[in-house]
Formats: C-alpha cells, sequence, structure tokens
C-alpha cells in the first residue's frame, strides 16, 4: 500500500484517476489471462488429443466451461485466504507439483509418456490439495512435488508409448519448413 498512499497523499485528482485506472486495468488483464491460459491449455492439450472429432464448436464449448470451473477455482482460493502473499505462493505451488514435473520430464527424458504425464498433474496435484487441507507439518509441496514424481515415473513405466519421439519428429518438421 506504499504506492497508492503515496499517489493518493503527493497528487492531484488527474493523476490519482490515470493511476487508480492504470491498476486497475492491469489487474483485470492479469486476472482474464490467468483465467483463459489454463481453460485452453484444458481444451487444446487435454481435451482435445483424447476426441480427435471433436468439432471447433464443441472445443469452444468446452474452454467456456472450463473457463467457469478455474473462475469457480478462483474464487474459493481467494475467498479461503486473504493473505496476498500465501495466494501467490499457493498459484506456484500448484504450478510445482501439477506442471513442472512433468515439463521438466518431457523436455529430458526420453522414457516420458503421456499418462506418466497426466497421472503427474493429477496425483501431484491432489495430493498437495489434500495435504493443504489436513495442515501437515512437513509443506504440502514437498508431498505434492514428491507424488508428482512417483506418477511420472510410474505411469511412464506402466503405458509406455513414443511422445518423445513424436516431439523429436515435430520439431525437426518445424525446423525444416523454417529453413
Amino acid at each position: 500500500m506504499v504506492i497508492p498512499m503515496m499517489v493518493l497523499q503527493h497528487t492531484g485528482i488527474g493523476l490519482q484517476i490515470l493511476f487508480f485506472g492504470a491498476l486497475l486495468s492491469a489487474i483485470l488483464s492479469t486476472t482474464s489471462g490467468a483465467m483463459l491460459a489454463p481453460a485452453t491449455v484444458i481444451g487444446e492439450n487435454l481435451i482435445k488429443p483424447q476426441f480427435k472429432n471433436l468439432t471447433d464448436k464443441q472445443l469452444l464449448r468446452i474452454m467456456r466451461w472450463s473457463v467457469a470451473f478455474i473462475a469457480v477455482c478462483s474464487i474459493w482460493m481467494g475467498m479461503s485466504n486473504a493473505n496476498i502473499y500465501d495466494l501467490v505462493g499457493q498459484s506456484s505451488a500448484l504450478s510445482l507439483v501439477s506442471l513442472f514435473i512433468p515439463l521438466t520430464a518431457g523436455l529430458y527424458w526420453k522414457k516420458a509418456t503421456r499418462l506418466g504425464a497426466l497421472l503427474s498433474i493429477v496425483i501431484g496435484g491432489s495430493v498437495w490439495v489434500a495435504c493443504e487441507w489436513a495442515a501437515t507439518e512437513i509443506p504440502a509441496l514437498i508431498y505434492g512435488t514428491i507424488a508428482s514424481i512417483i506418477a511420472m515415473i510410474l505411469g511412464s513405466l506402466i503405458r509406455k508409448d513414443n511422445s518423445y519421439q513424436d516431439f523429436q519428429t515435430r520439431l525437426a518438421n518445424q525446423s525444416k519448413t523454417v529453413e
């Protein structure tokens, strides 16, 4: 609140309107992006590959419902904790336990598979949420990350696919089209 208080105490009404208008615009822009990005990931990267015959209209409907779901989750998280520092920490923790492990394994581990990534996301996130609710002594982030790693390894070993080779092939084809 240091900067807003400084603006209120040391500037005129015109500059105050500009400052708080820009601040509100930045907040709304960030909020909309934070809801649209996961909804797009859900639609394009999770749902679309599983259902090859989806029409654009159906995919758009799925993404719209995903935006509503993300909004409800965001409101629930915001209402459950008034401390902005904790909210930022929780959003970072959720990214670590549900996104970092599958991304890193997908890029650097040749045996990584789609099933491993999906299990890593779901199980890592679920364990993190359960440990947050249970208020464990050890931070929930640790449990979620370990669960995400184990799920990635087991899921990739249970069902093998050619995800890594497909990625390398697409990468090579894209570089050829750029040349």
